[in-house]
Parts: C-alpha cells; structure tokens; sequence
C-alpha cells in the first residue's frame, strides 16, 4: 500500500507540466493589441522583450486575430535576418495621419528599447560593449508623435530604458519628457559583480577606456561596484567596500504599491538604469536607492548623482502611463514555452538563487510579473 502512495505521488510530480499545460490551456483569452517597439533585437530570441511577451503568454492575452504574441515578429523596431541582413519596420514613413489611425487600432504601447544596434554587435552577434557606428536606433519624432496621439486617447502607454538615453537626440528626448513629466539627468549606471577586467569580460571597453583617460591611465578596482556614465563621457565609478554599504541599486516599494502591485518592499537590481527626475504629477510606484558610505556619498556629491530616484512612475488620471528607468523588459529567460504552465510562478524559488545579484530571474518573479500582471489587469477591467 505504502509503495502505491509513494509510486502514485512520484507519477503525479510527473506528469505536474502536463497538468500545468492543461490548466492554462483551458483558461480563457483576453483580447488587447498591444504595440510593441524595440530597436535592439541582435536575435530572434528578442532578449530585451522578451519578459513581456513572457507575460502577455502566460497569461493568455491574444491580439484582435486572436493569436498569441510571436516574440520573433511582433513587434515594431530591427528585425535580424541570416546572413547579417536586417529589416527595418517602424513608423519612418508613416504621415500623421497614418499614425492617428494606428493608435486607434491599437489598445496599448509598450517602448521596450530604443537603444539600436550599433556595428560592431551586429557583426559580432552579442553585445561587446564596445563603441562603434549606429546602424540603427534612438527615439524619433514619429514614435514621440504615436505616443501623444495614445496619450490623447487614453491609451495604456509603458516606455522603459532605453527611452530617454543615448542615442536620441535631445530635442527629441526633451520633447517625450515634457509630454510625460520626466527630465533626464544625463546619468545611466550599471552594477558589475566584478570589476576585475582580467575576470569580468563585460565590462564595457568604452567604460575601461573613458575611465582611464580621465584617470592617469589607472584602473583600480577589483571588487563588486556600480558604474555610471555621463552623456559627456564622464565616468564615475563606485566599489563595494571602498565606496558603498550595498553592492548594487535597490529597488525600494512603499506599504501601498507593496499591497497594489504585489512586489517586494526591495530588491536588488543589477541592469541598467537612467537617472530621472520626475518634473510632472506622476505618482512614484518604487524608487531606486544607492547605499554609499561617506566616501561614496562625497562622489556622488562631487558629480551631482542622486542616491535616491524613480524607478516606476505611475500617471493614471487623464491619461494611462507607466515610465521604468530600468531595462526591465530585457531579461534573458529560458525556453518561452514555460510560460504555458499555468501558476508556474509558485514554484520560482526553484528557478532563481536570491544570493546572487546578478541573477535577474528573482526579479523578474518578485517585481516584473506581479506589477505587469497587475497594470495590464486594472487597464482591461477600466478599459
């Protein structure tokens, strides 16, 4: 008898992705067109939407033709072919008037990244971190001009890093901030889990370069840091131990989104960041804290980089928009078809190692999937 039960638990444990498959297979469609925009796809696995398309799958939001989101094709933006041959699809060419009707078409927008692609990844296939010539990328008139048009229409608008940083034209990125309430400061950062540039091959060249020009040639860290670069190339680097009290940002969330969004009250973030300053009458979901000691704060001073600044905001009233400062959308998930188990999300603490900082799995579970699930929810129950 004792055997049966035991034989009978392990076949269940089994057969568990079946029943998760199952069980999503059988809940019900939700209908919203959502345009996505990315202008940084170096593959078909589409990395920096990916998590999006993770969530609209999981749970089961379809466009108006009633099919699932295609990571690979769905979205506006660099399209990678064989060969290195490329498509561009975006609203160049589209008048005004096209782009009027395009937002009445669609339900919500969703600016993942509009960073580009520059040669020297685009030859190499990954992210080499190194400068070269733009072959495609920064926000422009057009997608500014869609996204007012949604704003008029009281369409659900998310924009994320990179929406504000290099390479856009100021007049542009200054355009998109006064629509939105949001100023730049020039400043993005990064955490490394070394910075050791004989052990961490990361590290961006034009960081180790810029650095060492601005500093006698020496580059002197070893250990965990966060780096932060200035549109005007100044480098500012600050390491654990010798500068901070934590390794990395922290996303902090107060007691109310805690409780509306479903998040942790703080997490670490080791990806990239923009530094804003919210200038409009947007409500602050989470803010990012850096933890420097006195000589990290006397730095921070010295460049006039805040330790404490937006990482959500929210405007909800007249019109429906969200502004993340960090890549958030960009997360390098496994297989896409995980995200047809339903309540998959119970069994995360197998899937991440909460100790290890750079593993962006925790916060994919703990703060990107609730706080989607729960934006993308309140829009289809208002909407």
């Amino acid at each position: 008898m004792k055997k049966k039960i035991i034989y009978s638990i392990f076949i269940f444990i089994l057969l568990t992705p079946l029943w998760l498959f199952l069980f999503w297979s059988f809940s019900p469609y939700k209908t919203i067109n959502v345009l996505i925009l990315d202008k940084t796809v170096l593959t078909p696995s589409g990395n920096e939407h990916r998590s999006f398309n993770w969530v609209l799958t999981h749970f089961k939001y379809v466009n108006h033709s009633k099919n699932l989101y295609d990571v690979s094709k769905d979205y506006y933006g660099f399209f990678p072919k064989d060969n290195y041959e490329y498509e561009i699809f975006d609203f160049g060419n589209f008048a005004d008037k096209q782009l009027d009707s395009l937002s009445n078409v669609y339900d919500m927008a969703y600016y993942t990244d509009t960073y580009g692609i520059y040669t020297q990844e685009w030859f190499a296939k990954k992210n080499l971190g190194d400068r070269s010539s733009l072959i495609y990328g920064g926000l422009t008139n057009r997608e500014v001009y869609f996204l007012q048009k949604m704003k008029e229409k009281q369409k659900l608008i998310i924009c994320e890093f990179n929406f504000f940083a290099t390479p856009t034209k100021k007049r542009i990125k200054d355009k998109a901030g006064d629509m939105f309430g949001i100023e730049w400061t020039g400043w993005i950062l990064k955490y490394f889990k070394s910075l050791d540039t004989n052990i961490n091959k990361d590290i961006p060249a034009w960081v180790i370069s810029l650095y060492k020009q601005q500093n006698n040639g020496v580059w002197p860290f070893s250990k965990p840091g966060i780096v932060f670069a200035h549109e005007d190339e100044r480098i500012v680097i600050l390491e654990d131990k010798t500068n901070l009290i934590e390794e990395a940002p922290y996303i902090i969330s107060g007691e109310n989104s805690i409780k509306r969004f479903g998040i942790r009250d703080k997490i670490p973030y080791p990806y990239w960041i923009e530094i804003t300053y919210n200038k409009g009458p947007n409500n602050v979901v989470s803010e990012f804290h850096i933890y420097p000691n006195s000589s990290g704060d006397s730095l921070m001073k010295k460049y006039g980089i805040p330790t404490i600044f937006p990482a959500v905001l929210e405007h909800y009233d007249d019109y429906k928009f969200y502004y993340f400062a960090g890549d958030f959308a960009d997360n390098p998930l496994g297989h896409m078809y995980t995200a047809k188990f339903k309540w998959i999300e119970l069994l995360t603490p197998l899937t991440f190692r909460k100790s290890d900082i750079e593993d962006r799995n925790y916060f994919f579970w703990k703060y990107y999937l609730p706080m989607m699930n729960t934006i993308l929810n309140n829009y289809m129950k208002h909407s």
